[in-house]
């Protein structure tokens, strides 16, 4: 999962802000022409996820936004729970007050995935 989240990032940082298909996303100014071995993964990935017939369709956008923000509910769960485990293993305390502590919304503010998500990658879509 956390692989997907990666490569979503990197595909819509390195995408242009527009979103426009054409040969701008195959060639760009700090690339070279590309060879005809490359697997075109991020236009199969813009064609299989956004696209309908060359155009957006604003049902398959929204059906990926709903799912980041699932992913994103998912993500925040797992580093709290990441995060018990480890106040537990590496720190020695009780269960109970390990819970406790990492249940705390305000702690998982400065996540680097977490910031992504929300300060990137949804916005991103939203404005799709």
């Amino acid at each position: 999962m956390l692989k997907k989240i990666w490569y979503i990032l990197v595909v819509l940082f390195f995408a242009k802000s527009s979103f426009s298909f054409s040969s701008s996303l195959r060639e760009g100014i700090d690339r070279g022409p590309i060879s005809t071995r490359h697997i075109p993964v991020v236009s199969e990935f813009i064609e299989a996820t956004f696209l309908v017939e060359k155009k957006f369709d604003t049902n398959k956008i929204e059906n990926f936004l709903k799912r980041l923000k699932k992913e994103r509910k998912d993500l925040r769960e797992d580093l709290v729970e990441t995060k018990i485990i480890e106040d537990i293993e590496l720190y020695t305390k009780k269960p109970q007050k390990a819970i406790e502590k990492r249940r705390d919304k305000k702690k998982l503010k400065g996540e680097p995935l977490l910031i992504g998500f929300d300060y990137y990658l949804i916005p991103k879509i939203e404005t799709l």
